[in-house]
């Protein structure tokens, strides 16, 4: 199922593929890389959505069980060479319970700027902190057992002038939806072997 993911993304409802790219490399990883774009009402609680919104969602997932998460948001920053500024965290507890954090940070270079959100995410849970997951998977009900996780970004353009607070309700809106979308494909209570 992660080979799956990892070869074609998550189908979000409500979106449709603008763009897609198989393996974008990032940092001596494989990606998958999604342009979004809304189709009708818009698919997310942050309404209205700015024009002409078109997201990226990026995603790498753990192709081995013997896989573990490392610090790829610095490899993404220096992918698109931009400068970041604004950084924070954002927590939410996602409809099936999922409690989530997520890094949160202005991304910005000549040409504008993104709100990007970055975490890594597993059934049941997701942190930007690798070894958040490593204490998932020291829960007794855990050991033995790998948990599957997926690296997530969405990169969402930022209107001219925008301030980071403004694009808080249209982040979270996302961080749960690619949440849930992961969680799905991947089995919500399913781990690996070790």
């Amino acid at each position: 199922q992660l080979g799956n993911l990892q070869k074609r993304g998550l189908e979000l409802p409500g979106w449709s593929v603008v763009e897609k790219i198989d393996a974008f490399p990032i940092g001596g990883h494989s990606w998958v890389a999604k342009q979004l774009q809304a189709t009708g009402s818009s698919p997310i609680s942050a309404n209205p959505l700015p024009a002409n919104f078109q997201p990226w969602v990026l995603l790498r997932a753990q192709l081995a069980s013997h896989d573990m998460p490392q610090m790829d948001w610095t490899d993404i920053q220096g992918q698109f060479r931009w400068s970041e500024d604004d950084v924070r965290r954002i927590s939410l507890t996602t409809p099936s319970g999922s409690q989530i954090e997520a890094r949160f940070a202005r991304g910005w270079q000549p040409g504008g700027a993104y709100a990007v959100v970055e975490w890594y995410a597993w059934p049941g849970g997701g942190s930007p902190e690798p070894g958040d997951w490593f204490g998932a998977i020291a829960q007794p009900s855990l050991k033995g057992n790998r948990v599957p996780w997926v690296a997530a970004a969405v990169l969402m353009p930022m209107p001219p002038g925008a301030e980071l607070d403004s694009m808080q309700p249209l982040a979270e809106a996302m961080l749960n939806q690619v949440q849930a979308g992961i969680e799905a494909a991947i089995g919500s209570a399913k781990a690996l072997s070790q």
